[in-house]
Protein backbone atom coordinates (compact mmCIF):
# COMPACT_ATOMS: atom_id res chain seq x y z
CA UNK A 1 0.00 0.00 0.00
CA UNK A 2 1.74 3.29 -1.09
CA UNK A 3 1.12 6.48 1.23
CA UNK A 4 -1.75 7.58 -0.07
CA UNK A 5 -3.57 4.59 0.73
CA UNK A 6 -2.12 4.83 4.15
CA UNK A 7 -3.11 8.15 4.40
CA UNK A 8 -6.68 7.63 3.77
CA UNK A 9 -7.06 4.41 5.48
CA UNK A 10 -6.08 6.41 8.64
CA UNK A 11 -8.54 9.18 7.21
CA UNK A 12 -11.01 6.34 7.04
CA UNK A 13 -10.73 5.49 10.84
CA UNK A 14 -12.39 7.90 11.69
CA UNK A 15 -15.45 7.65 10.03
CA UNK A 16 -17.76 8.12 12.58
CA UNK A 17 -16.73 11.68 13.19
CA UNK A 18 -16.93 12.50 9.69
CA UNK A 19 -19.93 14.45 8.46
CA UNK A 20 -21.41 13.14 5.31
CA UNK A 21 -19.68 15.63 3.12
CA UNK A 22 -16.67 15.31 4.64
CA UNK A 23 -16.77 11.45 3.65
CA UNK A 24 -18.45 11.60 0.42
CA UNK A 25 -15.11 14.05 -0.61
CA UNK A 26 -12.37 11.17 0.88
CA UNK A 27 -14.86 9.13 -1.21
CA UNK A 28 -14.44 10.85 -4.28
CA UNK A 29 -10.47 11.35 -3.59
CA UNK A 30 -9.88 7.98 -3.42
CA UNK A 31 -12.05 6.93 -6.71
CA UNK A 32 -9.80 9.45 -8.77
CA UNK A 33 -6.49 8.14 -7.42
CA UNK A 34 -7.68 4.77 -8.21
CA UNK A 35 -8.90 5.58 -11.55
CA UNK A 36 -4.75 6.55 -12.06
CA UNK A 37 -3.54 2.96 -10.64
CA UNK A 38 -5.93 0.43 -10.50
CA UNK A 39 -8.20 -1.77 -12.30
CA UNK A 40 -11.79 -1.56 -10.44
CA UNK A 41 -13.52 -4.87 -9.14
CA UNK A 42 -16.80 -6.52 -10.79
CA UNK A 43 -19.33 -8.48 -9.64
CA UNK A 44 -18.15 -12.18 -10.02
CA UNK A 45 -14.29 -11.28 -10.41
CA UNK A 46 -12.16 -14.20 -9.45
CA UNK A 47 -8.94 -13.37 -7.90
CA UNK A 48 -5.88 -15.31 -6.41
CA UNK A 49 -4.06 -14.26 -3.56
CA UNK A 50 -0.02 -13.50 -4.82
CA UNK A 51 1.20 -14.24 -1.43
CA UNK A 52 -0.25 -15.02 2.41
CA UNK A 53 -2.09 -11.92 2.48
CA UNK A 54 -3.98 -10.08 5.96
CA UNK A 55 -7.33 -10.62 5.30
CA UNK A 56 -10.53 -9.26 7.30
CA UNK A 57 -13.68 -11.38 7.48
CA UNK A 58 -17.40 -11.01 8.76
CA UNK A 59 -19.96 -13.19 9.99
CA UNK A 60 -22.96 -11.39 8.90
CA UNK A 61 -26.19 -13.10 11.15
CA UNK A 62 -29.81 -13.22 9.94
CA UNK A 63 -30.12 -11.05 13.17
CA UNK A 64 -28.98 -7.11 14.14
CA UNK A 65 -25.18 -8.62 14.37
CA UNK A 66 -22.12 -8.75 12.31
CA UNK A 67 -19.25 -10.09 13.93
CA UNK A 68 -15.25 -10.77 12.43
CA UNK A 69 -12.20 -10.87 13.05
CA UNK A 70 -8.34 -10.64 10.75
CA UNK A 71 -7.01 -13.58 9.07
CA UNK A 72 -4.51 -14.55 6.99
CA UNK A 73 -5.28 -15.82 3.21
CA UNK A 74 -2.27 -18.40 2.14
CA UNK A 75 -0.68 -17.70 -1.31
CA UNK A 76 -3.25 -19.30 -4.33
CA UNK A 77 -6.20 -18.63 -2.14
CA UNK A 78 -9.22 -18.26 -5.00
CA UNK A 79 -11.82 -15.68 -4.20
CA UNK A 80 -14.91 -14.24 -5.81
CA UNK A 81 -15.82 -10.57 -5.45
CA UNK A 82 -19.72 -10.59 -4.63
CA UNK A 83 -20.55 -6.23 -4.72
CA UNK A 84 -23.55 -4.02 -5.66
CA UNK A 85 -23.14 -4.06 -9.65
CA UNK A 86 -24.21 -0.76 -9.52
CA UNK A 87 -20.86 0.44 -8.69
CA UNK A 88 -18.96 1.05 -11.31
CA UNK A 89 -15.53 2.56 -9.08
CA UNK A 90 -16.13 0.87 -5.86
CA UNK A 91 -13.47 1.75 -2.95
CA UNK A 92 -14.42 -1.09 -1.07
CA UNK A 93 -15.64 -4.92 -1.57
CA UNK A 94 -17.34 -7.89 -0.22
CA UNK A 95 -15.52 -10.96 -1.36
CA UNK A 96 -16.01 -15.40 -1.10
CA UNK A 97 -13.66 -17.85 -0.65
CA UNK A 98 -14.07 -21.02 -3.16
CA UNK A 99 -12.77 -22.97 -0.41
CA UNK A 100 -14.90 -21.73 1.90
CA UNK A 101 -15.88 -24.89 4.40
CA UNK A 102 -12.27 -25.50 4.91
CA UNK A 103 -11.82 -21.83 5.66
CA UNK A 104 -14.46 -21.71 7.96
CA UNK A 105 -13.56 -24.60 9.91
CA UNK A 106 -10.09 -23.35 10.42
CA UNK A 107 -11.07 -20.08 11.36
CA UNK A 108 -15.07 -19.84 12.70
CA UNK A 109 -15.81 -21.69 16.28
CA UNK A 110 -18.05 -24.68 15.24
CA UNK A 111 -20.52 -23.13 17.53
CA UNK A 112 -21.20 -20.04 15.29
CA UNK A 113 -20.64 -22.25 12.25
CA UNK A 114 -23.78 -24.21 13.43
CA UNK A 115 -26.25 -21.76 14.94
CA UNK A 116 -29.45 -21.11 12.16
CA UNK A 117 -29.03 -17.54 12.52
CA UNK A 118 -25.13 -17.32 11.06
CA UNK A 119 -25.76 -16.37 7.46
CA UNK A 120 -22.07 -16.62 6.08
CA UNK A 121 -18.79 -15.57 5.68
CA UNK A 122 -17.82 -12.87 3.85
CA UNK A 123 -14.24 -11.13 3.85
CA UNK A 124 -13.50 -7.08 2.86
CA UNK A 125 -10.97 -5.54 0.90
CA UNK A 126 -10.57 -2.14 -0.78
CA UNK A 127 -10.05 -2.01 -4.67
CA UNK A 128 -6.37 -0.96 -3.71
CA UNK A 129 -5.39 -4.41 -1.49
CA UNK A 130 -6.98 -6.13 -4.54
CA UNK A 131 -4.76 -4.93 -7.01
CA UNK A 132 -1.58 -5.36 -5.00
CA UNK A 133 -1.99 -8.45 -3.51
CA UNK A 134 -3.78 -10.58 -5.72
CA UNK A 135 -4.18 -11.52 -9.50
CA UNK A 136 -7.36 -11.32 -11.35
CA UNK A 137 -7.36 -14.89 -12.94
CA UNK A 138 -11.35 -14.45 -14.26
CA UNK A 139 -14.15 -11.80 -14.94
Amino acid sequence: MDDWDEALSELLAFESQLSDVDFESLETLARQHLLSCARFPRNGDIFEALNDTEATYLTPWIASFTGGSDCVLAKGTMIKVCMDETDNTPIRVFAVIFDNDTFETQFIPEAIRTDERYDRLLLTFSTAELNESFRLISN
